[in-house]
């Protein structure tokens, strides 16, 4: 039996739940500290913009799972399985006005999210630079 059989039917019995992601932008350190000799004739500049907050809501299934809806069907799932906490990518499919698990996605152990997320950094630089090859 694969990873994401026999948890019944995933209805969407969507209860929000406030996530709050901060997207590291590129912060251009414009700061130019090498003309301070005329600072009283110059207007104050502007702060620095701060990094947006993008606010994701984080639903519960009919499970009592939490899980983030993604474009294209897909979802990012936290739930127990097996008595392991796991993330659950999957993409979902429509029957009879119920979303359900499809066969397409993958299950990481807590172990492995921590991987991916300690080098979230690395895998975006790597994304926003893949076509410069």
């Amino acid at each position: 039996m694969s990873d994401h059989e026999g948890r019944g039917a995933q209805v969407d019995d969507e209860e929000d739940v406030d996530v709050e992601v901060e997207v590291d932008e590129d912060d251009d350190d414009d700061d130019n500290d090498d003309n301070d000799d005329d600072d009283a004739a110059q207007p104050a500049a502007p702060p620095p913009p701060k990094k947006p907050k993008i606010a994701g809501k984080m639903k519960r299934n009919s499970d009592g799972d939490k899980y983030l809806q993604l474009p294209g069907n897909k979802r990012v799932t936290i739930r127990v399985f097996k008595g392991r906490v796991g993330i659950d990518i999957r993409e979902f499919y429509e029957k009879d006005g119920k979303m359900l698990p499809g066969k397409k996605g993958i299950w990481l152990t807590e172990e492995q999210w921590n991987a991916v997320m300690r080098s979230q950094d690395e895998l975006k630089d790597t994304v926003a630079t893949a076509l410069d090859h």
